[in-house]
């Protein structure tokens, strides 16, 4: 869930937000046809990224055993992020789809939506979750449905409502044109790097701005990779903390071995730190703590 949640929900979200930027100004300078055009590009962007992203998700039991993690958690986290592949392809739709009517100041459809998505959502997963054999996958299903049952929504309203026909006149062949442009700009909102860049365009300096995005790209790079090398070097914090466990009683026991043979009253306390690591391993072991 993690990966699902921190990782990829956030890149499309990134890239998506490129579209603040297109149908703001298309429908500032009152190019509303553009601003269609444009959404319909970055659903073609954020749809295409799905697929790797998604072949990634597919993959992800034996990517977390890869990195020492536990091989049952491993099973059940992959097979709860496999039911989560087709909402990611829904979740892309409404992020544009969000960002195409915001930029219209259109937003009473896009809490509808929310809203009702919502209260449906909760019913549902309880039904898949508890009442069918699906269990803890249902949870994934559920999130998936409403995914797509909110882009299906917004996508009803954008066709057959009045106040995106000037907007919204149907798929256009413009849509598959100047895609690099808007992966340049799209990046560097993923890299959360857009105010930065801007504000050095806005005070007339093209060469910072193209600075501070690449800065900010090789920094943000250098981060990541740094974070999967230490997951690739496979350090087990389980063994860890059993270690550092294992190290505390012996500590303890020498310590009282000490004092009973001083004859001195602290033991008491020693005993207490002994019950209290004592009790924390009989919580792990009971599954409390994993």
């Amino acid at each position: 869930m993690s990966l699902e949640n921190r990782d990829e929900k956030r890149l499309l979200t990134g890239l998506s937000s490129a579209l603040d930027t297109f149908c703001g100004q298309a429908f500032g300078a009152k190019e509303e046809a553009s601003v269609g055009v444009h959404t319909q590009r970055a659903m073609l962007v954020l749809i295409t990224i799905c697929v790797p992203v998604s072949v990634m998700w597919n993959f992800t039991e034996p990517i977390l055993i890869f990195i020492r993690q536990n091989r049952d958690v491993s099973t059940e986290a992959a097979s709860y992020i496999r039911w989560l592949i087709p909402g990611l392809f829904g979740y892309a739709l409404v992020q544009c789809q969000t960002r195409f009517l915001n930029n219209q100041r259109v937003v009473v459809p896009l809490m509808l939506s929310s809203l009702i998505c919502s209260v449906l959502n909760v019913p549902l997963c309880w039904l898949l979750v508890f009442k069918s054999p699906f269990a803890n996958k249902g949870a994934a299903m559920a999130l998936s449905i409403s995914y797509w049952f909110n882009a299906i929504f917004l996508a009803l309203y954008i066709r057959f409502s009045h106040t995106c026909k000037a907007t919204w006149k149907g798929f256009s062949r413009d849509a598959f044109c100047h895609v690099p442009q808007f992966l340049k700009l799209a990046a560097s909102s993923a890299l959360m790097l857009c105010i930065r860049v801007s504000n050095e365009l806005g005070a007339g300096r093209p060469k910072e701005a193209r600075k501070g995005f690449w800065i900010g790209f090789i920094i943000a790079l250098g981060v990541q990779d740094l974070i999967f090398g230490m997951l690739i070097l496979g350090i087990d914090w389980e063994n860890l903390a059993a270690k550092a466990k294992e190290r505390v009683h012996i500590s303890i026991s020498q310590k009282e071995n000490v004092y009973n043979r001083e004859g001195q009253t602290d033991i008491r306390q020693l005993k207490g730190v002994r019950s209290t690591v004592t009790e924390d391993d009989h919580v792990a072991s009971s599954g409390w703590i994993k």
